[in-house]
Order: C-alpha cells, then sequence, then structure tokens
C-alpha cells in the first residue's frame, strides 16, 4: 500500500502538508467559521498550532512552501476512524509570514478554488495521498520536482 512518503515530489510547487483538526467542527474559539470558509475556497489565513508559540523550524517550512494543503479532519482523535471532510489548497502570500496575537504561525494567501485546474493539479491528483497517511503528526514540506 503506498504512504504520503510516496508523495516524493511535485510536479511545480512545493507543497507544505498539514493536519487541520477540531477547527472543522467549530470548537476552537475564534475559528466559527472555519467550516464555510474552507469549504467554500473563501479562507484567506492559516495559522498553525494556535496557542502555541511559532518555532524557526516552522518559518523555515512555510518560506520554503508554494502553498498549504491542508487535510481537514472531523475528528483526529479516535485513531482509525478519521474522517476526512475536506482538503484546501492556500496559495502562500511569503510577504505575510508573522505571528499572531498569541505567538501562533500565520500566514495569508488565496484559495484555490475546488474544481479549477490549480486545485486539480494541486490536490484532486494528490487526494489519495493525502488522506491515507496517518502518520502526518507534523507538518511536512513535499518538494517541487527539478
Amino acid at each position: 500500500m503506498d504512504q504520503l512518503e510516496d508523495l516524493k515530489a511535485h510536479e511545480k510547487y512545493n507543497l507544505l502538508l498539514c493536519m487541520v483538526s477540531g477547527a472543522y467542527k467549530g470548537t476552537i474559539p475564534g475559528n466559527e467559521d472555519f467550516k464555510e470558509l474552507c469549504d467554500e475556497c473563501t479562507l484567506g489565513y492559516f495559522r498553525s498550532r494556535r496557542n502555541k508559540a511559532a518555532q524557526h523550524k516552522h518559518f523555515e517550512l512555510m518560506r520554503k512552501a508554494d502553498y498549504i494543503i491542508g487535510i481537514v479532519n472531523e475528528d483526529s482523535t479516535t485513531r482509525g476512524a478519521e474522517v476526512q471532510r475536506s482538503v484546501f489548497a492556500l496559495k502562500i502570500d511569503h510577504d505575510t509570514i508573522g505571528i499572531d496575537e498569541e505567538g501562533a504561525l500565520k500566514v495569508e494567501g488565496v484559495c484555490a478554488q475546488k474544481g479549477s485546474q490549480e486545485y486539480e493539479e494541486l490536490v484532486n491528483k494528490n487526494t489519495w495521498h493525502f488522506t491515507h497517511s496517518t502518520r502526518l503528526g507534523q507538518p511536512k514540506l513535499i518538494e517541487r520536482k527539478n
């Protein structure tokens, strides 16, 4: 069976894969609109590990990436029963990489629209890999083919 590690490089872009959970249900204060923004591809920012201070290694990953591919799970606390609900592709605006008021890493950008050629290249061709990895506990950089 193929794993995420089989997706060693992407055709055109450096992709930063991240698991997102809890926010989809709106259970995280301040993220009540996340589900709607994600489903409608109108998400304009990404904040990783809210309430945790950003680390240098996370800034380095963000600077290398062209897109954040967020794999949104309804519930990641139940092993083996993760329900993937959505995948978003946020094109990173590198000028906005910084921290939020709580010290968490935050970046702004524009989501690729579902059904677009961009979304097809970024997500649909790789959905199986993205949604079948159970070992994506940390952000993972998939580098572009040279």
